[in-house]
This record gives structure tokens, C-alpha cells and sequence, in this order.
């Protein structure tokens, strides 16, 4: 049986989600191009005149079709769509209908394009592109916090053990924490001030131990395994 993968895009902009689909990785990149409805294009059109960007949320990978569908069913009916007045989705439909295409990679095949792409540079102008990206991204609206928050709440046992069974984390190789490292003992004086100022306030550092404490909890609490490929949970940021 084929796997796919359940996928939201995201406008930079308002920080909010205006599509749900299911299929396959590529499927999910492809942004601009047939197969989507007037309502999608007319969205990606005030993106483009801002000057915004559509960001790609993986929510699941390596389902089956009847997983998929359960969850871009409840995904759309939490966010609602735009065409019955019920949220900001370009869906027409409330899901079930995708995801037909759905092409899943023998675990040898990522193997070898992970490969292919370790200690790839980007260029200079990709690097700027990419920051000139990012700093675009506003930050999430008090209603976009609270709708997640109550999505969160309101999942079903089914749809929690469906995305526990996909919740994996990378563990970073050798090479990566050296990088990490180096780069964080040449940041410049003023970041690392801002940082001395930020560790200092009460409130950061109430968070940051409440935040530790979880995750050494959650750390005993589950089983975690190393990804087979680079093509894993995540989301990417493509600029129009």
C-alpha cells in the first residue's frame, strides 16, 4: 500500500494556514501549479503582491490513505474553509478526495540522496533570500495561538496515536554539533549581550527551567528513533 503525507500550507504574512492536503512530498512543494482551485490562486496572488512568502508544514509522513484522510478531515474542519465562510482554506471540499499520487521511497533510495546533498553550501544570494524569508514571517496573532491551543486540546485518541506513531526526532551527527559549536563561540559581543540580558529577567529563567525539566521528563517518557533519511517532518519555506 502506498504512504503519503498530510500538508499545510501556510502564508508568511498572517502567519495562518489557507490550505490542507494530502499526497506525496512533491506533491506538497508544488505551489503555483495545476491541480489547485481559484480560491488557492487567488490567495497566492495577495501573498505575491505583499511580497510574502508559502510555507510548507509536513503534519504527517508515512501514512496509510485512511490515516491521511482522517486527519486532513479534522485538520480542515478545525481551521474551516473559506468558500462556506467557516475559516481562511482555499479547500472546496472537506477532504478525503487527494493524495491519489502518493509515492513513497525505499528507505535505501533517501539513503542515497541524503547523501548526494550532505555539504551541499548555498550561495551567498540563496542565504540572503532565505533570511529575507524568514524576517517576513510575522509572529502568530492571539487567535491563531488559541486555535491551536484548542486543536490541540480536541484531538481524538485515534488522530494522538496517528501522530505519535509518525513524531520522530533527528539526532544530530557528530559533524553537526561541531558546527554548532563553532558557531555559537563566534556570534558577535552584541548578541551574546543580549543574550546575558535576556538570561537575566526572572521570567526567562523560570521558563527556560520549567521548559528543561519537560523535556528530560518527556525524554524518559518515549521511545525515540534516528531518521533513516533527510526527508522527514518539517517545513520548508519557498518565496513566490
Amino acid at each position: 500500500m502506498k504512504k503519503i503525507c498530510v500538508y499545510e500550507h501556510w502564508r508568511s504574512d498572517r502567519n495562518e494556514c489557507f490550505y490542507v492536503g494530502i499526497g506525496s512530498l512533491k506533491r506538497a512543494s508544488k505551489i503555483g501549479r495545476n491541480g489547485r482551485n481559484k480560491i488557492y490562486f487567488r490567495i497566492l496572488s495577495k501573498i505575491k503582491a505583499v511580497e510574502a512568502s508559502v510555507v510548507i508544514k509536513i503534519v504527517g509522513m508515512d501514512l496509510t490513505r485512511s490515516e491521511a484522510i482522517m486527519i486532513e478531515e479534522h485538520l480542515i474542519s478545525f481551521y474551516g474553509r473559506k468558500d462556506l465562510g467557516l475559516g481562511p482554506l482555499a479547500n472546496l471540499s472537506d477532504g478525503g478526495e487527494g493524495g491519489g499520487s502518493g509515492i513513497v521511497r525505499s528507505i535505501e533510495f533517501r539513503a542515497k540522496l541524503r547523501t548526494a546533498n550532505l555539504g551541499k553550501i548555498r550561495s551567498d544570494e540563496a542565504r540572503r533570500q532565505m533570511s529575507i524569508s524568514a524576517k517576513k514571517k510575522a509572529p502568530p496573532s492571539i487567535e491563531s495561538n488559541a486555535k491551536r491551543q484548542e486543536f490541540n486540546l480536541n484531538r481524538s485518541p485515534e488522530l494522538l496515536a496517528v501522530i505519535k506513531k509518525n513524531q520522530l526526532i533527528a539526532i544530530r551527527s557528530q559533524e553537526t554539533r561541531e558546527k554548532i559549536r563553532i558557531a555559537m563561540k563566534n556570534r558577535s559581543l552584541e548578541s551574546k549581550q543580549n543574550q546575558a540580558m535576556a538570561m537575566g529577567r526572572p521570567e526567562v529563567r523560570r521558563k527556560l527551567s520549567v521548559a528543561t525539566k519537560e523535556h528530560y521528563q518527556k525524554l524518559k517518557d518515549e521511545k525515540y528513533y534516528r531518521f533513516a533519511s533527510s526527508i522527514t517532518q518539517g517545513q520548508l519555506s519557498f518565496g513566490i
